[in-house]
């Protein structure tokens, strides 16, 4: 009977390690089938999202269920990400228009459940290893081929046909340069991290440095100007962060500086980001006549008049013709304002605004809790 205990036991276990690992395998494939599927913009790419999401959460259940003891990791932040999603919920019974905020409400569930999935189950440092250089590998892969976008001018992507205001701009597997900059300008730092602050061997950090380096010029080819100063406000913050020791705060300040020589060399042989930087300074100075000053200035009316929960999940675009204004050169569907605080406003009002910013000060008190232990183990 004690035999045929641990051996119960035993295969309990060997069952939980293979649907632990499971998980974050689907949840690296996700990963990389968003970004590779124009961004899972569109419903069959996303619908493919959605399942592997739902894969996942099935071996999650059974890790749950076959385990005798069941643990949940909850940190603060996960009690303000099940409060938003339940938000969601409910805004999305209350909406103008059904469908769309289906489809928004489907977007904010698998996200939600994907945070809730990695913070529980991509607990080992195997785990966390794979992860991050699965997403090094998908924003080396993105920016090599942005910069061959930038270089020839493709103008399809997996056939699909690229604006023609795009093609001198490299944008990888996104419609538009903007989306690419805002990916690569999120795994740049956990790219350079690892380089510079983290314990494995010099092969492995050289390849992630290469990254890092690929990485930024994909940013810069893609001539986001948002994009641009995301990432140089990332790479500043991270030198203020990560640097331990003298050693190290000089390795990242040389990383920076050359990211900064390289952006240099860029601008000055490069007529497109020369004119991106003109036309800012001219939108500066007339905001009034900007396209993207009347795509704010909607959104922001719409939070005036919808203070508190917004006009609706994804709701923006439906709303935009009645706060379109006199201005001649603004679509008649922009998707989106341009500016994703104010588009949160627009269509989740203080309420959603809130809600996210706990989540982001959660995780932050998190970290700055466990800061000091987590220096040590690095060290």
């Amino acid at each position: 009977s004690r035999r045929t205990g641990v051996e119960k036991r035993m295969s309990r276990e060997r069952i939980d390690s293979w649907c632990e690992r499971g998980i974050v395998w689907l949840a690296l494939l996700l990963l990389w089938v968003g970004p590779v599927g124009f961004g899972a913009a569109r419903m069959p790419e996303f619908l493919i999202v959605q399942g592997l999401g739902a894969l996942a959460l099935l071996l999650w259940l059974l890790r749950l269920w076959i385990h005798p003891r069941p643990r949940l990791f909850w940190p603060p932040a996960c009690w303000f990400v099940l409060a938003l999603v339940f938000y969601a919920t409910l805004r999305y019974w209350r909406a103008d228009v059904e469908y769309v905020a289906r489809m928004e409400l489907a977007r904010v569930v698998l996200y939600g459940g994907l945070f809730l999935l990695c913070v529980n189950n991509a607990c080992h440092r195997e785990s966390i290893r794979l992860l991050v250089y699965g997403l090094v590998a998908l924003g080396t892969l993105e920016a090599g081929y942005a910069a061959y976008q930038y270089l020839t001018h493709d103008p399809r992507i997996w056939g699909a046909q690229r604006p023609a205001d795009y093609l001198e701009r490299g944008s990888g597997t996104y419609i538009c340069p903007n989306h690419l900059a805002g990916l690569l300008e999120m795994i740049l730092p956990l790219a350079l991290a690892f380089t510079v602050a983290s314990r494995a061997r010099p092969l492995p950090r050289i390849l992630m440095g290469y990254g890092a380096l690929m990485m930024a010029a994909g940013i810069a080819l893609s001539l986001s100007r948002g994009g641009w100063i995301s990432a140089g406000f990332g790479l500043l913050t991270l030198l203020a962060l990560l640097a331990r020791t003298a050693r190290q705060w000089l390795a990242l300040a040389l990383f920076v500086v050359l990211l900064g020589a390289i952006g240099a060399l860029l601008y000055s042989r490069s007529v497109g980001m020369q004119a991106r930087l003109h036309e800012m300074r001219e939108s500066l100075t007339r905001l009034d006549q900007s396209t993207r000053y009347g795509l704010a200035s909607a959104a922001w009316r719409m939070w005036r008049d919808h203070p508190w929960f917004g006009v609706g999940p994804a709701h923006y675009d439906v709303r935009f013709r009645g706060y379109r204004g006199e201005h001649a050169m603004l679509q008649g569907r922009p998707g989106r304002a341009h500016n994703d605080y104010l588009n949160l406003l627009a269509d989740w009002g203080l309420t959603g605004a809130a809600l996210v910013l706990a989540i982001v000060a959660a995780v932050a008190f998190s970290l700055a809790r466990h800061w000091n232990r987590l220096r040590r183990i690095r060290g």
